[in-house]
């Protein structure tokens, strides 16, 4: 090939054509996807606001002895967090790399992922230059992936800390935490693009900013597994025509892509838009709500009892297998949980301490301890734990012939050492000493401040409760952080680029599929699992804590304000008697969530995996089909509008379109998925029971908490 040659197409015809059918019927199956999520997704939401506003009504209603708080107080300028977690590099075929970087932001409650090239961090620098001064530069270009992930992150992070550029919306698009025009559309998207995932078999993180982006990636990854390989084998091979050729195919393909991707998105939001409108319209009205509630519990019940048999059958021989693992694991686990365990215990009566007595949380070696334990936890994981697998799996393996789901535990129990690292990673104690120095700081300003009438001291209690919570929402970023880090530690980009093998036998790729299915399940209970903490300890403990202490000092002002008068060390025994007791309540509260969260998330691990591979052996043998359910629908709605004397909803929703939107095939794959997961939960959760919380848990207090949640 000569300098000036334009490089050839690797991309024949019968080829081409391929690629624009693969393109079809992702769009077709999204299309249907979204048509049957839509109804759904609209109902959910519908009983979500109106929990919601269940929960603000009881908030309102108070009392004469309660402190409402003046929540308008809170209405400030709130700070953008946000930092690189993973580094892809994509080597398609002998192409030149391109380095992209996942960036996890948060900016008041809005949590967004996205990815982006180092040319357009380009376009972000020139569009804000003038916001920022000129010491804050973007880093050069490196090849090493890790230099430029913690250069890149340190710049982002400077970016965030000036109030302009915080406020910009370009940075905010940049980020993708700007609002969003169109809030339950893109949830409607968000469900039928998993199902479409999982129908195709496409067990990976996709990262897109609008609904064509994602179509566009997801035809993509599936022509790449069907074309790819046989592509780069017909390039050149000199490797600078090799590069050049593929350079070429990959513009062929981004444009074949892109000519089908556009007029579909336009398609698919046309159909959605007269089945989403019928189900808001639809709802809207009680009759149609209770209806919809009747026939989803009918439909629940129903395949709680068609697949209990065969779901009772997967689930006892995923129990068994898991209580032989555990008693042989019991040991080893055991020894990986005992630094960590006596750690947190010295921490916490350390806390308790503190609390009871006064000092300053940051001084304390917190945090040095705890890595050390958090080290030392690592290497027994490594010496210990790791070198049973191998031995186990063997013993195990002749059990996953007869169950499906035991394949699965076999997959979990080769990824374990990897996963107890991933939630490792999930514990900073950096992110809990401040909250508890804030709340020691509201105690110590609460004395200061001295006694005082209910009213003044209700003020006090909105900006004490506002600087706690604002605290607390700053903080709320980190350990969600460390979930997507962990995502992508586990799973990373293993299954991105490349395509299949040309030489790997159907039943290599089925087995290498569902090994993608598993780890993308497991990874999936991990990042689930950091938010979930996140929620235990900051709202569970620490946001507790400051509206219970807030609750308590008022009704002190109420009830003996006479009895405290202007004695400061009246006054000051009130406040720290409030303070530890509302600690007190709080910590045992949190200590419940805790112990609760750890007890779902070990399920979850089995659960999560095992329930994709139960799904296809239980159901194949159970009408799925949501035809049944159209005319028994049908008959209750009309009984139900007849009973109140009410008339149809608006905009002609007739009640066979209604029930057929409402009772779709996702509608009653959930309803067989919930029936399978109950009979796994029950035989997962007995064996845990059984073999291993037992041991960890002797005096477990499960008693509920009477106290209100402060949310």
């Amino acid at each position: 090939m000569s300098l000036f040659s334009r490089a050839e197409n690797p991309i024949d015809g019968a080829q081409r054509e391929t690629m624009r059918n693969v393109t079809r019927h992702v769009c077709d199956m999204l299309q249907m996807n979204c048509v049957d999520a839509a109804a759904s997704v609209v109902y959910e939401r519908l009983q979500h606001k109106a929990e919601r506003r269940r929960h603000e009504e009881k908030d309102k209603a108070g009392g004469s002895g309660c402190w409402v708080r003046d929540k308008g107080l809170y209405k400030t300028a709130h700070p953008v967090f946000t930092g690189i977690i993973h580094t892809e590099l994509f080597d398609e075929g002998h192409a030149k790399p391109s380095l992209s970087f996942v960036i996890f932001s948060k900016y008041k409650k809005r949590q967004a992922t996205a990815r982006r090239s180092y040319k357009e961090f380009e376009a972000l620098h020139k569009k804000l230059n003038k916001k920022v001064p000129p010491t804050v530069k973007l880093p050069s270009y490196r090849a090493d992936d890790t230099a430029m992930m913690k250069a890149m992150s340190g710049y982002l992070t400077s970016l965030a800390k000036f109030d302009q550029v915080a406020m910009d919306p370009d940075f905010h698009r940049f980020l993708a935490v700007e609002k969003r025009p169109d809030v339950l559309g893109d949830l409607i998207f968000g469900a039928a693009f998993e199902l479409t995932k999982n129908d195709l078999g496409v067990f990976q993180r996709i990262v897109y900013d609008e609904p064509p982006q994602a179509m566009q990636q997801l035809a993509l990854e599936q022509i790449r597994r069907a074309l790819w390989s046989s592509v780069v084998g017909a390039c050149p091979s000199s490797p600078r025509a090799r590069r050049e050729s593929i350079k070429v195919a990959q513009s062929s393909m981004a444009s074949i892509i892109g000519e089908q991707v556009a007029p579909a998105w336009d398609e698919t939001r046309a159909s959605l838009c007269p089945v989403r409108t019928l189900a808001e319209s639809g709802l809207a009205h009680p009759a149609y709500r209770d209806c919809v509630a009747t026939v989803l519990r009918e439909v629940r019940a129903h395949y709680a009892k068609a697949l209990a048999s065969p779901a009772e059958a997967q689930a006892v021989a995923l129990g068994k297998t898991l209580a032989r693992a555990l008693d042989a694991l019991a040991p080893a686990l055991a020894a990986c949980a005992a630094p960590l365990a006596t750690e947190l215990a010295r921490a916490t009566a350390a806390a308790r301490q503190l609390v009871e007595c006064g000092g300053d949380p940051l001084a304390q070696d917190f945090c040095t301890r705890f890595h050390g334990a958090a080290a030392e936890t690592t290497r027994i994981i490594s010496s210990e734990l790791a070198p049973r697998l191998p031995s186990l799996l063997r013993e195990l393996e002749p059990a996953a012939s007869g169950a499906a789901v035991v394949r699965a535990l076999l997959s979990l129990l080769a990824r374990l050492p990897d996963v107890a690292s991933a939630a490792l990673e999930l514990l900073i104690p950096e992110v809990f000493m401040p909250l508890l120095a804030k709340l020691l700081e509201a105690r110590d300003t609460a004395i200061k401040s001295g006694p005082c009438a209910p009213g003044p001291l209700a003020r006090r209690l909105d900006h004490m409760a506002w600087a706690v919570l604002k605290t607390v929402d700053e903080h709320s970023f980190f350990t969600p952080q460390a979930g997507e880090s962990a995502w992508f530690a586990l799973l990373g980009s293993a299954s991105i680029g490349g395509g299949s093998s040309a030489t790997a036998t159907t039943a290599d790729q089925k087995a290498d599929r569902q090994q993608q299915q598993d780890a993308y399940k497991i990874a999936g209970v991990i990042e689930d699992a950091a938010r979930r903490l996140q929620h235990c300890f900051n709202r569970g403990l620490f946001k507790r804590c400051a509206l219970d202490f807030g609750q308590l000092l008022y009704c002190c002002a109420l009830e003996a304000a006479q009895g405290v008068g202007t004695d400061p060390a009246a006054w000051k025994n009130a406040v720290d008697a409030a303070f530890i007791k509302s600690y007190d309540r709080a910590f045992a509260h949190a200590r419940r969530l805790l112990r609760a969260l750890l007890r779902c998330v070990a399920a979850e691990l089995v659960v999560a995996p095992a329930l994709c591979r139960a799904e296809a052996c239980v159901c194949e043998s159970v009408d799925m089909s949501p035809d049944q359910w159209t005319g028994r629908g049908v008959e209750l709605l009309r009984a139900a509008l007849a009973a109140e004397g009410a008339a149809p909803a608006p905009d002609g929703c007739g009640a066979e379109r209604f029930v057929s939107a409402i009772i779709s095939t996702n509608c009653i794959m959930t309803a067989a998925r919930d029936a399978i997961r109950s009979a796994l939960e029950r035989h997962v959760t007995a064996a845990f029971d059984q073999h291993l919380w037992r041991l960890a848990f002797p005096a477990d207090d499960n008693k509920d908490d009477s106290d209100s949640d402060g949310e």
